[in-house]
């Protein structure tokens, strides 16, 4: 990129962004390979970097997804380009990394951009309702089936499931336990990751709030079982080993927990809900910019949920 393309004012704000995190300095050979890489993806898209932000700026004013995402797509585009031409994985995240820097850095981040790998792409298994409520009811084990219905109502991971205690606590609406004595429907969650300790809330719908009252799943739940005890006291083996049983019995490839997330975010895009919303009830940590102004305190979150929740339910 030309000296005096640098004085776009995206590339100066990207330029500044990244030296504050550097101690105020951006060494030349880091400058020099992001602005290669801008440069390319700006001759391969035929705009300059402030065209392509206020671009991304028009896009994320549309109500369709497929609009808002479209330079995700692009970029995904770009790195099969690059592929193509004989790029190694490493060069390619390196150029990727470079343009989602940009956008991050002019307060548009992208997410999911996926880099081309020399190794193939493992495609895991997205059931329908019809699917997923078949393999449920063929469980051999009780846990099993709830570990699978409490996922696909909320979306979160395997880490964060088996971590869930009877006494984890709503700020606003008690604990998991009290909210269950209550006959809150849904019931909402607060969840701290250990990997990112980004705080998110996220719902348990009905078909939930169902399973947990089964006194042939969780005997005693509200009454005789510890605030301590996990909803489900197993390894992440454990169930993995279970779905990938029945995923065999189906015919299905790479039915694992994570096709229980996919099928959460698949479900709820289909019915047009809001994508920060569900990126953030699975506990994708958002842009600051992003999380203040569209998440809604629980509250407002729930109502959304339920308008939303007929999607998900069996």
């Amino acid at each position: 990129m030309k000296k005096k393309e640098e004085n776009h004012d995206s590339i100066k704000r990207m330029l500044t962004s990244i030296s504050q995190r550097r101690g105020g300095v951006v060494s030349e050979s880091t400058k020099t390979t992001f602005l290669i890489y801008i440069k390319r993806f700006c001759e391969f898209c035929g705009m300059t970097p402030d065209e392509l932000i206020a671009d991304r700026m028009s896009d994320w004013k549309s109500d369709d997804i497929f609009t808002r995402r479209r330079h995700e797509e692009k970029l995904m585009e770009f790195a099969q380009y690059l592929r193509a031409e004989g790029y190694k994985s490493n060069t390619v995240s390196t150029a990727v990394g470079a343009v989602r820097s940009l956008y991050r850095t002019n307060y548009l981040p992208m997410t999911e951009v996926n880099v081309p790998s020399g190794r193939p792409v493992r495609i895991y298994k997205i059931p329908s309702k019809e699917e997923l409520a078949q393999a449920i009811d063929m469980t051999r084990v009780p846990w099993h089936g709830a570990f699978m219905t409490l996922t696909k109502d909320c979306g979160i991971s395997l880490q964060d499931m088996l971590s869930l205690k009877l006494g984890d606590e709503s700020p606003i609406y008690g604990s998991i336990k009290q909210q269950l004595k209550k006959g809150s429907v849904p019931l909402h969650l607060q969840i701290t990751r250990e990997k990112t300790q980004f705080t998110y809330d996220t719902f348990l719908g009905e078909d939930s709030f169902e399973a947990l009252n089964d006194e042939n799943i969780f005997p005693g739940i509200t009454k005789s079982m510890s605030d301590e005890r996990r909803l489900f006291p197993y390894s992440d083996s454990t169930i993995q080993d279970a779905m990938k049983v029945i995923g065999k019995k189906f015919e299905w490839k790479h039915f694992t927990p994570y096709s229980l997330r996919k099928y959460f975010r698949t479900q709820l895009t289909l019915d047009d809900m809001n994508e920060a919303l569900i990126e953030s009830m699975m506990g994708h940590s958002l842009a600051k910019v992003k999380l203040a102004y569209l998440v809604p305190p629980p509250q407002k979150f729930i109502e959304i949920y339920e308008k939303h929740y007929d999607a998900l339910k069996l």
